[in-house]
């Protein structure tokens, strides 16, 4: 079995929003088509077998449904989420949105030893797009006792410091590190490439196969 991409959105998102908050250079929005580009060239000795998009949205607004019929032009498997619904504090006192529980679930699915006949399967590779560290304990578990493997594919910039405590950035780590930063003008719309390292640190799950 090959690649399996899973992507949070909502770090993707905040990571920008972050940029624009301290006075970074940023143009346009998020481009999902430039993320793939650059993920397929950095994976360019597997084949990507299925993609999955998680995503937070007000259902209610055509501009964002469009986005999400974008992305299932893109060859996403869409996982929609009411974006009320995914602050982790409800009362938004901080604002933090992450999808964390959605991404660990399918991870769960993804770890099955045998398909639906009982046959058993070849685990993915699983190519996580996030900075959450919730999702950690899962994914370990996922190389450690299931035997996969797993990447953390994103900026370095934007990846809070418990990672860095975990030692995801050492060789030596059971979860490897993609960083993205040199492709971030065309994803996120600034140029990281130059100061890489400064900062440590539809019917949604229904439409996705194992």
């Amino acid at each position: 079995m090959g690649l399996a991409l899973l992507v949070d959105a909502t770090s993707v998102f905040a990571f920008q929003q972050y940029l624009k908050q301290h006075d970074y250079p940023v143009q346009g929005n998020i481009n999902y088509g430039a993320l793939l580009d650059s993920l397929r060239k950095k994976f360019s000795d597997e084949q990507i077998d299925r993609m999955l998009a998680f995503v937070a949205i007000n259902p209610e607004h055509e501009g964002q449904q469009k986005f999400c019929s974008y992305l299932r032009g893109q060859g996403f498997t869409v996982d929609e989420t009411d974006f009320r619904d995914a602050f982790i504090v409800p009362n938004r006192e901080f604002p933090y949105q992450r999808l964390s529980t959605r991404l660990a679930y399918v991870a769960g699915m993804l770890a099955a030893p045998r398909d639906r006949e009982g046959k058993a399967r070849e685990l993915p590779h699983l190519v996580v797009v996030t900075d959450a560290f919730d999702v950690y304990y899962p994914l370990l578990d996922y190389v450690q006792n299931r035997t996969g493997r797993v990447t953390i594919a994103f900026f370095r910039r934007g990846m809070e410091d418990r990672w860095q405590r975990a030692g995801l950035f050492d060789d030596n780590s059971p979860i490897k590190f993609c960083d993205l930063s040199d492709d971030a003008k065309a994803i996120v719309g600034a140029d990281l490439a130059s100061s890489l390292g400064a900062k440590e640190g539809g019917k949604g799950l229904a439409d996705f196969k194992l």
